[in-house]
């Protein structure tokens, strides 16, 4: 073959942006006579070229029948015989600094070094992530012609989403759970530009886990802000057989056989009034069916106070050994963090509810948290109870709908509304079921020893351990919900199979004295480029009821989290959506940034690893850890932490959502959709429900800060601007404004 070279006599300034997928695609101009390019799906659709700037390109010895062009996102020739282009660019973007390829009518021929596509048509598409200097070298012979080059065609801009496909059942039964399978939803662009959008970037409302009643008559999808409905239809239960069972507190008094059709026979069945309350009804609290078709109704006994409490809070007793009294070396009853005093008593008096109450029964206490027990050596120390492991043992704990071994008493002393930690996690729960598990809480007055303590929160201790009212060991749901030592043998060690919980912590290695017994570091965590520094991670307790874990198979779950964090700094959202679960991501990272949350990039960052082999995602989540957050950094004036308005937190301090929210435009999108609905909804009801706990429990508050003195007053950690603030209703109002403001900079600046 004959090859002449065309001379480039002006140049061509090319800027492309780098996105590494299976496949390429460019923009029809309009303006060929060549085929349209091939239909756009999301992957090659998110990368397609851009070309920002454009000269014009001259062709020498071109004939005038025939003719090679740039335009647009590519260069065209309406030859159909064999051309040659060679691309000469630098070793950054080519594998060996040269990519040629060939393509007739017939055939195509790719380098497999190149980095460039030539359809059959004439139609090369380049990319690279520095200037593009391009030579042409055909067979034609002709005369010198100058084609100016196209300029491309504006971004393509979302218009809405369709439904092109209806998911394979759209019909369900109460109880069970929208299922997306066969769903294909297409995202419609301007320019005459649409694809269809993979399920992981579908967010759904009702949420995937919520479980359908007859209320629920469609299904919202959502994808970058646009909607659209899938109408469905819930049908009574199918069932074989109905049961009853009538439970005061966790107690099991009754069970009821009855027929599929037949009303509860809630009259039926009471308990006798006694001189402090009086029996007032049943209520329905919970509606299984299980897998042979047998209905189970959980209904719960209703009581009402015929004596007037003294306090609204309920009273939690603690007797340790009772010449433990007062301080010994700054430990108080003899309670220290990191031995457990066995044989310890506990009781459960003054619930609004008395099915909660309980007698004394044996439990285990020992002291808890980090630096919120150093710090508060000597003054009102956070505690973790637990109970013997025997789960007949276990009394119910509140109104918690679960018995559990482990349980937390968080102190909040440097939290001066004491709200900080239950404001977070009741705003999380009100956000839907996108975490895998909402703490607990409820506010109690704690006594040792006969000695009054203070208001504490009582939650979970953060495990997976938990069995709701009904259910047996063998199939224990628990708190933080992963697929653990109940699963089958044969998938028990398979570590394909298992789930894990962990947590991102700096100090599992060690960092402030206590190495945690399993833990892997993440490399190179920084926001870009390298690091010498690798975050620990640590494997939480995995050993509650129901979750006996064989040997911990770490290294799957160490890889896989260490993989999210390259492919999270890849900003290649078709990647970053196979390996997280976004709508988890989303929601954390509202919350954690509308908090400020002190600790996102040392610790109390939790996560579950869920799913199995080709599904396996991360899941953010739950939350934890708010009493340093919202203006409340004892770092004072100078910490960002204490301005709404200080600029990106979450999305400064943590790599992970530094690169998601500043760096990957998709989920950002998602982000700014979401926000929108939790600043006019959940956080409002959140603020709303943080006032009126400051006024409907003001005596069971103040009775907390008559022990301990600090409004005004000093404390070990807090903010300190915050010391001279005279009032407990200062100290409500003024969390309230932070949230309010620090919402409205999100709303302003994260678009």
């Amino acid at each position: 073959m004959n090859i002449k070279r065309f001379n480039i006599n002006s140049f061509l300034m090319i800027f492309i942006a780098l996105l590494t997928v299976f496949s390429f695609v460019v923009f029809d101009c309009g303006t060929d006579p060549t085929p349209a390019p091939p239909t756009l799906d999301e992957q090659n659709f998110e990368s397609a070229l851009e070309i920002l700037e454009l000269a014009s390109v001259t062709l020498t010895e071109t004939d005038s029948d025939t003719y090679i062009k740039a335009t647009g996102n590519r260069i065209v020739s309406n030859q159909t015989q064999t051309i040659t282009v060679v691309l000469f660019v630098s070793q950054q973007a080519f594998d060996n600094g040269l990519a040629s390829l060939t393509a007739d009518a017939n055939q195509l021929n790719i380098d497999t070094n190149s980095r460039a596509r030539m359809y059959t048509n004439g139609l090369v598409v380049f990319f690279g992530d520095v200037d593009l200097t391009t030579v042409v070298r055909t067979s034609l012979t002709s005369t010198n012609t100058t084609v100016p080059l196209t300029p491309p065609p504006p971004t393509p801009a979302l218009t809405n989403i369709e439904i092109t496909t209806l998911p394979a059942n759209t019909v369900y039964t109460v109880g069970q759970r929208f299922n997306p399978s066969g769903l294909v939803v297409t995202a419609n662009y301007t320019q005459n530009h649409s694809y269809i959008v993979q399920q992981s970037s579908l967010t759904f409302t009702p949420s995937l886990t919520t479980i359908l009643t007859l209320a629920h008559t469609q299904i919202t999808v959502g994808y970058m802000g646009k909607t659209a409905p899938i109408i469905i239809t819930v049908q009574p239960e199918e069932t074989t057989s109905h049961i009853v069972r009538f439970f005061n507190g966790s107690t099991l008094l009754y069970t009821s056989s009855i027929g599929l059709s037949a009303p509860l026979p809630l009259d039926d069945y009471s308990i006798a009034d006694t001189p402090e309350f009086e029996f007032v009804g049943w209520q329905v609290d919970r509606v299984v069916v299980e897998p042979n078709g047998v209905k189970i109704t959980s209904v719960s006994a209703l009581w009402n106070s015929l004596v007037a409490r003294e306090w609204n809070f309920p009273i939690m007793s603690i007797k340790t050994d009772p010449s433990n009294v007062g301080y010994t070396n700054n430990l108080f009853a003899g309670i220290s963090r990191d031995t457990w005093v066995q044989g310890a008593m506990v009781s459960m008096s003054n619930a609004e509810n008395p099915v909660f109450n309980f007698d004394y029964t044996t439990v285990d206490v020992r002291g808890r948290g980090n630096s919120t027990w150093g710090m508060y050596y000597g003054s009102k120390q956070p505690y973790r109870i637990r109970f013997p492991n025997d789960i007949n043992t276990f009394p119910s704990m509140l109104d918690s709908g679960y018995r559990a071994r482990n349980w937390a008493l968080i102190a909040s002393h440097s939290d001066r509304t004491l709200m900080r930690h239950y404001t977070a996690y009741n705003l999380g729960r009100a956000m839907g079921g996108r975490f895998s598990h909402h703490p607990f809480t409820r506010f109690i007055h704690l006594y040792i020893n006969d000695e009054y303590r203070g208001v504490y929160m009582l939650t979970d201790h953060m495990d997976t351990d938990g069995l709701y009212y009904g259910e047996t060991a063998a199939t224990a749901s628990g708190r933080v919900n992963i697929r653990g030592g109940n699963m089958p043998n044969s998938w028990r060690d398979d570590p394909y199979h298992r789930e894990y919980y962990i947590e991102m912590c700096r100090r599992a290695d060690g960092y402030q004295g206590v190495v945690a017994d399993h833990w892997f570091r993440v490399p190179n965590w920084a926001r870009t480029g390298s690091s010498s520094f690798g975050m620990p991670f640590e494997f939480r307790d995995d050993s509650g009821l129901g979750r006996e874990a064989g040997p911990l198979l770490e290294a799957e779950a160490r890889d896989f989290v260490r993989n999210v964090h390259d492919v999270i700094r890849s900003r290649n959202w078709n990647n970053i959506q196979q390996v997280i679960d976004v709508p988890s991501f989303v929601d954390y990272y509202i919350v954690q940034d509308l908090f400020m949350g002190n600790d996102i990039n040392f610790s109390s960052v939790h996560m579950t690893l869920r799913g199995t082999r080709s599904n396996r995602k991360l899941h953010m989540g739950p939350l934890w850890d708010f009493d340093l957050s919202a203006n409340n950094s004892s770092w004072g004036t100078t910490d960002p932490v204490n301005n709404p308005n200080g600029g990106h937190h979450v999305a400064w301090h943590h790599p992970w959502f530094y690169n998601l929210v500043q760096h990957v435009p998709q989920f950002r999108a998602l982000v700014v959709a979401r926000l929108a609905e939790v600043t006019t909804t959940y956080l409002p009801q959140a603020i709303d429900r943080l006032n009126s706990n400051a006024a409907n429990y003001r005596k069971d508050f103040d009775r907390n800060f008559a022990v301990w003195d600090i409004i005004p007053g000093t404390v070990a950690a807090g903010n300190p601007s915050h010391n001279n603030l005279p009032t407990f209703d200062a100290h409500i109002n003024q969390l309230s404004t932070f949230l309010t403001q620090r919402a409205g900079w999100m709303t302003a600046n994260i678009r």
